[in-house]
């Protein structure tokens, strides 16, 4: 089961629960918000109170929001002249301001998801549901019977759960602390290699 610090929550990501996106969105307002998801038109909706902070070039803080939630980015536009020579253009600058907010509104749902503990439990639970397809494998090395082993050397767990790794990945690295018996561990290895036929050196 992965944990809140191994999971990594992006702004957006539709397995994300509801309730944590409207709780970011109201403690951003200040206010109640909501959120919802449409699965059909893969779109997002916001209702949210205007907190000038959050918005910018136009932009209402509900607007900004859903452009990060959806990854997309706002694009300003401005009209200039009248009459017939009215026409629409880019807002460079309009547009560089909008950007930049929904860059900072991002920044702060990767500060409010780790801040925000209460959250954490609904997150790790429908990451673990919904996205995580690894799970770490576990040795147990309780099985071995390494014929020949004296009887005055201790089958710790650890070291024979190193054994049955190696055995089974076909290789690995024994990092283990000093004084912890890696020695034992592999001449043990080394020894049931050559028994099962996997190894003929040394």
């Amino acid at each position: 089961r992965a944990v809140i610090s191994q999971i990594t929550v992006t702004m957006g990501a539709r397995w994300v629960p509801m309730e944590v996106y409207s709780r970011f969105a109201s403690d951003l307002t200040g206010g109640n918000a909501a959120v919802e998801y449409n699965r059909a038109s893969n779109n997002y909706h916001v209702r949210a109170a205007n907190n000038p902070t959050w918005s910018a070039a136009g932009l209402e803080t509900a607007a900004l929001l859903t452009h990060a939630l959806e990854g997309t980015s706002p694009r300003i536009t401005r009209t200039e002249g009248s009459g017939k020579d009215k026409r629409t253009v880019p807002d460079r600058e309009g547009t560089e301001l909008a950007r930049t907010k929904v860059n900072q509104i991002k920044d702060r749902w990767r500060t409010w998801v780790l801040s925000t503990e209460d959250m954490h439990s609904g997150i790790e639970d429908a990451y673990n549901r919904e996205v995580n397809a690894f799970v770490a494998p576990a040795y147990d090395g309780s099985y071995l019977v390494l014929p020949g082993l004296s009887t005055d050397v201790y089958r710790l767990p650890h070291r024979l759960k190193a054994i049955a790794r190696v055995l089974q990945e076909g290789g690995g690295m024994l990092a283990h602390g000093v004084g912890s018996g890696k020695t034992f561990t592999l001449i043990s290895l080394a020894m049931e290699m050559r028994r099962l036929g996997r190894a003929a050196k040394p």
